[in-house]
């Protein structure tokens, strides 16, 4: 069911605010009303944050991205630490075969340098995010 829409607002703009508002209505393929729409659903307020403060809203395509990436993260770390595992219980059992703990030890090494090449891609993408957001004055 369509919610009806009554109720009507008037405002100006200055002439780069109006072109900031095209340009973002245009690149999103949306309305000014079907903008502003989605505008009011972010939040200007977050808890421990004193306005106005600065905020980065993730869109669901972004979020999933970053999902994604922890859970290969998590793969790989809990990968390195059975094999370190592994290694633990040979050592403690005294059956260490040379040749195995060098390839268990490689393995382990491949596993965090993935987990570290991922962590040093999400910072990148995030510094990247940090220096495209800006705020401007009202």
């Amino acid at each position: 069911m369509k919610k009806e829409k009554c109720k009507t607002l008037s405002f100006r703009l200055d002439e780069g605010d109006f072109a900031l508002l095209e340009a973002k209505c245009e690149d999103l393929k949306l309305t000014r009303s079907e903008y502003f729409r989605y505008m009011l659903h972010i939040p200007l307020a977050a808890d421990g944050v004193e306005p106005p403060g600065r905020f980065i809203v993730l869109d669901t395509h972004t979020f999933s991205g970053l999902r994604k990436e922890l859970v290969k993260w998590g793969y790989q770390y809990n990968q390195a630490v059975r094999s370190l595992n592994a290694i633990a219980l040979y050592i403690r059992n005294g059956t260490v075969d040379e040749k195995w703990f060098a390839e268990t030890l490689m393995k382990v090494e491949e596993s965090l340098s993935k987990v570290d090449a991922g962590r040093a891609e999400l910072e990148e993408a995030i510094h990247a995010l940090d220096e495209t957001t800006t705020m401007r004055e009202p």
